[in-house]
């Protein structure tokens, strides 16, 4: 396989790596723009973009041609897009110093609110409902956190999210989600695009004001209880990612959780659960 003649591109930047992907498909292109919607760039980098090519074969298969690699070939369009877009998203990461924790963040009332937690526990449904109430994005999958001051920063990658989106209808007053372009149906989650909401403050510096652990529980009432530094710690410390690379992270935790109050949000309803971040930011 070859590279064809390329028709579509799209430049982007995750934090200083800058990419220019290729493709001779009008329907990867499409894809390619909602995913990296958060990162694009019309500013041209001060360095020359690392290219990849992509082409759909005339047997349907989808081949990746990156810069002085081995081709990488796939057999659906959504097989590729997402991992390519987790690959780049994550060799983009390795290569930055901030700390970065599996939370979703967000900017509430002025107040910048992390939801660190695993997979299932409800960040992405909680990040997202707080967006449709007029808050500002930060990140859905990785709080970046800068380990001389302790403050947050944006990661604009598109929200993950598996919940039925009826569930959110009832936060939507302004038809977010039913707008064209901004939810794009990929591997079993609808990827919402953050740009659908305001302008994502890339590089404006957010210090932290409250830590809340999200924990979806099926049959379970709403509560909101507060954790102790040491617990919030524990915690941190098992959604951080690559922890024993960074010598400053304990001492950038330690004053987090030090400085600001954390809480555990128990939750089985949406509203119940909005509700709770929006009094406490108040």
């Amino acid at each position: 396989n070859t590279p064809t003649t390329m028709t579509y591109y799209q430049q982007f930047a995750i934090a200083d790596s800058h990419y220019k992907v290729s493709t001779n498909s009008p329907q990867i292109s499409e894809k390619l723009r909602h995913l990296f919607a958060g990162f694009k760039t019309h500013t041209p980098p001060e360095s020359s973009p690392i290219p990849f090519e992509i082409n759909q074969s005339a047997d349907g298969r989808i081949n990746v041609f990156p810069q002085a690699k081995k081709p990488r070939s796939y057999t659906s369009v959504d097989e590729c897009i997402s991992l390519l877009e987790l690959r780049l998203v994550r060799s983009a990461f390795d290569k930055m110093h901030f700390i970065g924790i599996h939370s979703g963040a967000v900017v509430c009332n002025g107040k910048t609110i992390l939801f660190p937690g695993r997979s299932g526990k409800g960040k992405t449904t909680l990040t997202l409902g707080c967006l449709l109430r007029g808050g500002s994005f930060l990140s859905d999958e990785m709080a970046l956190i800068e380990p001389n001051t302790a403050n947050a920063y944006a990661f604009p990658r598109v929200l993950c999210n598996k919940t039925d989106l009826s569930l959110f209808q009832a936060l939507d007053d302004q038809n977010h989600l039913q707008q064209p372009r901004t939810t794009l149906f990929l591997n079993n989650s609808h990827c919402i695009s953050p740009q659908a909401f305001d302008n994502i403050p890339q590089k404006q510096p957010c210090s932290i004001d409250a830590i809340i652990f999200p924990n979806y529980q099926l049959e379970h009432d709403t509560t909101l209880l507060p954790v102790s530094p040491i617990q919030s710690l524990q915690k941190l410390l098992k959604l951080t990612y690559k922890r024993t690379q960074n010598p400053q992270l304990l001492d950038t935790l330690g004053q987090i959780v030090e400085s600001v109050p954390s809480f555990e949000l128990t939750m089985n309803n949406l509203l119940e659960a909005i509700e709770r971040v929006e009094r406490f930011a108040n």
